[in-house]
């Protein structure tokens, strides 16, 4: 890997760790209007400055949205993001720098390498094994967010 590249990455996973999300959405069956509910890989990183989620965008694609809280006060928020299989590829590139968020990008990951069923990746119906190991792997993955901010 380029010099170059490596530099962008760690710098990338840097603010990643202190400033991105990674975890397990969790929508429930009457929202997702489904018999089950829907869980989906997520990884944003959201900034008052658009340079920085532009910068993700312009390395491994995703959105940007920009969006006003409803207080007057408040700046304009600039929010990248990319779900289930899109978060495939940008944890395998950032993974082997991060540090703090590392533990759940390896349970998000493996959770978007697993996932059948959504708009992304190839749609079947889940059987209860399904639905219970993304169960486990959503609860892991809250738990560890309760952990890093105890």
């Amino acid at each position: 890997m380029a010099l170059k590249k490596r530099h962008m990455l760690s710098y990338l996973a840097g603010i990643f760790d202190g400033e991105g999300y990674v975890g397990i959405v969790k929508i429930s069956a009457r929202q997702a209007k489904r018999p089950n509910p829907n869980f989906r890989a997520h990884c944003a990183v959201q900034m008052s400055e658009r340079i920085i989620p532009q910068l993700f965008q312009n390395v491994f694609g995703g959105t940007v949205y920009r969006y006003k809280l409803r207080n007057p006060n408040y700046k304009t928020l600039h929010k990248w993001v990319v779900r289930d299989c899109q978060c495939i590829d940008f944890l395998k590139e950032l993974m082997p720098y991060l540090i703090i968020k590392y533990p759940e990008a390896e349970i998000v990951l493996h959770f978007a390498e697993n996932k059948t069923n959504n708009k992304f990746c190839k749609a079947k119906p889940l059987t209860e094994e399904e639905l219970a190991l993304r169960e486990a792997e959503y609860i892991l993955c809250q738990s560890l967010k309760k952990e890093q901010h105890a």
